[in-house]
């Protein structure tokens, strides 16, 4: 029988189809272009919008970015923001990196202070995904899919993304924090562009948290969460606690308690990046940190998106005489018939990356995987497609 099955399923030829036109998982554009705009009329606050230069692509992912400093400093254009903005850019998105109103350091020192401030950046990072889809309406001169509007940022930025992301007006329950809120426009602020919708696919919380776990539950299952945080935080804790080493009077809940969270309530769509042994935003320092990071964000965020869940596949032209061998494999295959790729991805059917490695390998070791039906997708080093080919794993 399983002579027969194998029989069966080598008849299906090998295929190639350009997944999401080879964009967003690598970078794919050599240079970036950046332009200012003011997102807050009400609050005259501005943006930088980084885009790929020469993209002619429509209905473009978004990725809003809001920087850190303890809702006392930062700036949009810091090191970091510029790095993360030129690195997803080039890979095909679009990516805004907003300023927001910054509190004083003396509001750090009661809750209700600091409570009010974070209200007000909140407000700002809704006005400005608000801004984006007001743009779609008066002709997208951004070409951004407004379904397709996630929301990222680092420390202080990565608490206003994810609240943004997953705190749904009904949950609130701290009486400080709704005073805060009310005293700020309500749940959806007031700082500007009034009648579009503020909702996001999904949040990138680097280094951050969250007020309340149960933010997150049964009803966000569709959204996306990707989490990257060390465990010995002490500006932004790992578990739950009060933040800046416990001189700030809120609590928190950084990505080990949120991970452990969603594990008990089956949020299977949170992704997950421990930092061990690193204190706060390692990648903003360490280069090979910021590397892995950056990897590990671009991987999640590309298994969400919309193109690379409904791919349309062709059958391979004559010139791709490519193939992998042995096929079935037990341990080792390799790859003969394309001298150069850019990087090779292995997925289940249901589309869940499960093995990746960039550039020419001779031996590719897949001997961890279950027995079964794989994808191998091989990212052409022109980067103008993917050749796509079934493997099976004995």
């Amino acid at each position: 029988m399983m002579r027969l099955i194998v029989f069966f399923l080598l008849l299906w030829q090998p295929i190639c189809y350009s997944q999401c036109n080879g964009r967003y998982l690598d970078e794919i554009f050599t240079d970036v272009d950046v332009s200012t705009v003011t997102y807050s009329e009400v609050n005259n606050l501005q943006l930088d919008i980084y885009q790929p230069v020469g993209d002619t692509e429509n209905n473009r992912p978004l990725i809003i970015l809001a920087h850190g400093g303890s809702f006392i400093a930062g700036v949009r254009a810091n090191p970091s923001m510029v790095s993360l903005g030129e690195a997803f850019a080039k890979r095909g998105y679009v990516v805004a990196s907003i300023s927001y109103r910054l509190m004083a350091v003396w509001d750090l020192i009661f809750s209700s202070s600091t409570l009010n401030g974070v209200a007000e950046a909140l407000s700002d990072g809704k006005a400005a995904i608000r801004y984006f889809r007001k743009s779609v309406v008066e002709g997208n001169e951004y070409n951004i899919d407004p379904n397709q509007i996630y929301f990222g940022g680092n420390s202080a930025g990565a608490i206003i993304a994810i609240h943004a992301a997953f705190m749904q007006e009904g949950e609130v329950e701290d009486p400080e924090l709704i005073v805060a809120m009310e005293n700020n426009g309500g749940f959806e602020g007031n700082s500007g562009n009034p009648g579009f919708s503020s909702d996001v696919r999904g949040a990138i919380s680097l280094a951050g948290g969250i007020a309340n776990l149960d933010f997150i539950n049964s009803s966000d299952f569709n959204s996306l969460l990707i989490t990257c945080h060390g465990d010995l935080d002490g500006t932004v804790v790992y578990d739950c606690g009060e933040p800046l080493d416990g001189t700030v009077p809120i609590e928190l809940c950084g990505g080990g308690a949120i991970l452990e969270h969603s594990s008990l309530i089956g949020f299977e769509n949170h992704h997950h990046l421990l930092f061990e042994g690193a204190d706060h935003t390692p990648w903003a320092w360490d280069g090979v940190a910021e590397n892995q990071m950056i990897s590990f964000v671009s991987e999640k965020l590309f298994n969400n998106l919309d193109c690379a869940n409904s791919t349309s596949i062709n059958d391979v032209g004559a010139d791709e005489n490519v193939f992998i061998l042995p096929n079935p494999v037990h341990n080792q295959f390799s790859i003969s018939g394309l001298n150069n790729y850019k990087s090779l991805t292995i997925k289940t059917l249901y589309g869940k990356t499960v093995y990746r490695k960039v550039n020419n390998s001779i031996n590719n070791n897949i001997e961890f995987l279950p027995a079964g039906i794989y994808i191998v997708e091989l990212l052409k080093e022109n980067k103008r497609g993917v050749i796509t080919k079934k493997i099976i794993k004995l």
